[in-house]
C-alpha cells in the first residue's frame, strides 16, 4: 500500500467511526462533512472537517465532553480548541494518521448558515434538506485579499537582496518558496475561479491548471537548486523569473476583478533592472542560522 494510500485507508475507516458515534449517542442529530471532502476537490491526503449538530438542550454537555468525545474516535496526539470565539471547535491529530477539525452546532441554528458544500453521514433529525449549501464567498471580498497580497509582496521587494547579503539562506529558501507557492499561486488562482482564494493555501496549487503547477514546480525547483549549491546567480535568474510571472499574473488578476494596477510599467522595469545590477553574486556563505 502507497503511502497516500495509507492516509486514505486511515481517513474512510476514521468516517466510518465517526458515523457509528454519532449512530450510537443519542445526544448528537446529526453529523456531516464539509470542506473538500464535501465539494469534490479532496484527494487521498485531505483531512476531515466534520460537523455535529446537538439538541440545544444537551450542546452544553456534549461540548464539555469533547475531549473524551475525540478520544472515543481512537488514539489522540494531539488536541486543541479552535482560537476562534465564534465557533466551537476542536482540532485534533489521531492515529491512523487522521487529521480532523470537528465543530459543534445547536441544532437550532445550524439551518440558519450557509455553507459552500455539505455531505450528510447520519440525520436522525431530518436535519439535511435544511442546511442551505452552496456558498460562495463575495467576490469584493477576493478582491480585497488581491489588492492586499499583491501590494504586501511588492513592497517588500529588497528583501530577496538583503536576506542573501545578511547570509540568511534558510529564511530566503523559506520565504522565496512561500512566495512563489502562495502568492503567485493566489495570483494564478483567480484566473482559473477567484474562490479558491479562500481554499487552505496548502490546496491552491493542485487545483491550479497543469501549466500553471508546472511553472511553480520548475521555480520551486531552481530555487531548491539554487539555495543547495548557495548559487547566488541561479537564485537571481530564478527570482527574475518568478518577478516576471507575479507581475504577469498580479495584472491579470487585477485585471479579472475590475481592480487598476498599482504599479507602473517604468517602476516595474525599474525594479528589474535593479535586481539584475545589484544582485549580491557573493553573499556569505554563512550566518547565524
Amino acid at each position: 500500500m502507497s503511502d497516500a494510500a495509507v492516509f486514505l485507508h486511515a481517513r474512510e475507516a476514521f468516517i466510518e467511526r465517526l458515523m457509528q458515534l454519532v449512530a450510537g449517542d443519542a445526544r448528537i442529530a446529526a453529523c456531516w462533512l464539509q470542506g473538500s471532502l464535501a465539494d469534490g476537490s479532496a484527494d487521498a491526503l485531505s483531512d476531515v472537517d466534520a460537523y455535529l449538530a446537538v439538541p440545544d438542550g444537551e450542546f452544553d454537555a456534549v461540548y464539555a465532553e469533547r475531549r473524551a468525545l475525540v478520544a472515543r474516535l481512537g488514539p489522540v496526539y494531539f488536541l486543541s480548541d479552535l482560537a476562534s470565539p465564534r465557533l466551537k471547535a476542536v482540532n485534533a491529530v489521531l492515529a491512523g494518521p487522521v487529521k480532523l477539525d470537528l465543530f459543534f452546532e445547536r441544532l437550532s441554528e445550524a439551518p440558519a448558515e450557509r455553507r459552500p458544500a455539505v455531505r450528510m453521514l447520519v440525520d436522525k433529525a431530518e436535519l439535511g434538506p435544511r442546511l442551505v449549501a452552496g456558498w460562495e464567498p463575495p467576490l469584493d471580498m477576493v478582491a480585497a485579499m488581491v489588492r492586499s497580497g499583491f501590494a504586501g509582496s511588492r513592497q517588500g521587494a529588497l528583501w530577496p537582496m538583503r536576506l542573501l547579503l545578511r547570509g540568511q539562506w534558510a529564511t530566503y529558501a523559506n520565504i522565496e518558496l512561500r512566495f512563489i507557492n502562495e502568492n503567485l499561486a493566489a495570483m494564478m488562482a483567480v484566473g482559473v475561479y477567484p474562490r479558491l482564494l479562500f481554499k487552505n493555501p496548502f490546496t491552491v496549487p493542485r487545483l491550479l491548471r497543469p501549466e500553471q503547477q508546472a511553472e511553480l514546480q520548475a521555480l520551486t525547483d531552481a530555487v531548491l537548486d539554487g539555495v543547495l549549491r548557495r548559487d547566488a546567480a541561479t537564485l537571481r535568474d530564478a527570482h527574475l523569473r518568478a518577478y516576471a510571472a507575479f507581475v504577469r499574473e498580479g495584472r491579470a488578476a487585477l485585471a479579472a476583478l475590475g481592480l487598476p494596477y498599482p504599479g507602473t510599467d517604468e517602476g516595474d522595469a525599474g525594479l528589474r533592472a535593479l535586481y539584475e545590477q545589484h544582485w549580491p553574486l557573493q553573499p556569505p556563505a554563512t550566518s547565524w542560522e
